[in-house]
Formats: structure tokens, sequence, C-alpha cells
């Protein structure tokens, strides 16, 4: 089975650039790809596509498939998710929710759920 591929012109790879002070250009992408110093740290990089204009996906016969609701690229999350970390002020609610859907869709990666840092207490 082939996988969903958006357009070239539809999806970006890019670096997360981290506090900039200038007006955002006017491009609908360069907001994804921003974020506050505060958190250069994570040295981010992020994927956006646009899966509106998606190519048909056929099977082996070459029959057209029937549309899927999302974008479908083979990754390894191993090699690219070090954690998934949860809010510091996330209810027990939350965290389950966190992990069930982790458990679900990535059960690989269910043991790199872990507490933000920032739930510590500092240690002055």
């Amino acid at each position: 089975m082939q996988f969903l591929k958006p357009n070239v012109e539809d999806m970006k790879v890019g670096l997360v650039d981290y506090g900039r002070d200038e007006r955002i250009p006017d491009n609908f992408l360069v907001p994804f790809f921003r974020k506050r110093k505060a958190y250069a740290y994570e040295q981010e990089a992020r994927l956006v596509a646009n899966i509106d204009r998606c190519i048909d996906v056929c099977d082996e016969t070459g029959k057209l498939l029937p549309p899927r609701p999302c974008l479908e690229i083979p990754i390894d999350l191993n090699a690219f998710i070090e954690a998934i970390r949860i809010h510091p002020e996330a209810d027990a609610a939350y965290i389950a929710v966190v992990k069930s859907l982790v458990s679900k869709y990535a059960p690989e990666l269910l043991s790199r759920v872990e507490p933000s840092e920032m739930a510590k207490s500092p240690v002055f």
C-alpha cells in the first residue's frame, strides 16, 4: 500500500526559530516555526503539511482507495522523540489521557511520558 503524500509545495520541514523580534512575514507557515527564546534549549524541528491536496492513494492493483483523514509518513519515532513532557499543572485525568493515547498509537514511547521538569521545586 502506498502512503498518503502531500505535494512538495504544501509541506515544510525546518528548525524552530527562537526569539526573533522582527515582524512575522506574510507567510502562513512562519508561526509554526517560531517559539519564545526561553524554549531554545529544545532544539526542535517540525514538519508542517497541508493534507487537503494529497496525492490519491492506490493499493497494489492500482485500485483507488477511499480518502484517509490523516497524513501517513513512515517514521521511526524512537529516533526523533526524546520525551513526551506533560505540563506541570496537568491533573491526573489529563495525564491518563496522554498515556492512553501514547499507549494506543505509539506504545514504544510510553516509557518516555514524563512530567515536566518545571513541576519540581526550585533548588534555591
